[in-house]
């Protein structure tokens, strides 16, 4: 059996194995990488690596994307964005999480987010930057029990006529910063200072040149395995 994520894999093997599928997937078509397309990538490279996925194509529901059947625990694929300031040194990743309208306190809300809903032990995700040039691909490998929403000190955040837009959340020292949203069904939006949050690694980067996409034998040519 496979051993366990999060220290115990062979985290090159899994980088390798998404970086040939980000090839691939490039390889045939121009259009960037999103949502179900990352998913399906995900399950390819985990079980070429040997691990056993349970996977449903199109579902929505919250928390855990792929389960890892033989190891008992979930991954949640996300899409990132990556934010880079050069006159600060500002390096971000920011990704989207729950919406919480259900939960009416912000305690319950806090609650949920640290408990039922971390039904999963990593966050896999894809950032994409691009210029006329060239797209490039990160996959960033996340431990979820680094991301705390209680850890946090929170407040209330208002708009212009002082009405309540929602909660915002900062541990300055571990380098993580949550938002929740009203406006966005009291979604939650992560922001992590990949300059001080300890929890993520790079699994794989992808450089490809704009004019090959979608031209199999020029992608192969210009990124060999």
């Amino acid at each position: 059996m496979p051993a366990g994520l999060g220290g115990k894999l062979n985290k090159n093997a899994l980088g390798k194995a998404i970086k040939q599928e980000i090839i691939n997937h490039s390889g045939c078509n121009r259009f960037p990488i999103k949502g179900e397309q990352w998913e399906e990538i995900s399950v390819r490279a985990l079980q070429s690596v040997g691990l056993k996925t349970e996977w449903k194509a199109g579902s929505h529901g919250s928390g855990a994307d792929i389960w890892l059947a033989n190891l008992n625990q979930g991954i949640s694929n996300k899409s990132g964005k990556i934010t880079r300031t050069k006159s600060t040194g500002k390096y971000e990743l920011s990704i989207s999480s729950y919406r919480t309208t259900k939960y009416k306190t912000l305690e319950e809300k806090l609650d949920f987010f640290d408990g039922d809903g971390k039904n999963f032990k990593n966050y896999l995700i894809l950032t994409r930057e691009e210029d006329e040039n060239t797209r490039k691909y990160k996959v960033i490998f996340i431990d979820a029990s680094k991301i705390t929403a209680k850890k946090l000190k929170w407040s209330v955040k208002t708009g212009k006529t002082s009405k309540q837009t929602g909660w915002s959340g900062v541990n300055k020292n571990l380098g993580i910063k949550m938002n929740i949203v009203k406006s966005m069904s009291d979604q939650f939006w992560i922001y992590l200072d990949l300059n001080k949050f300890k929890g993520a690694e790079t699994l794989a980067e992808v450089s490809i040149p704009m004019d090959k996409l979608g031209k199999t034998h020029m992608i192969v040519e210009a990124m060999p395995c």
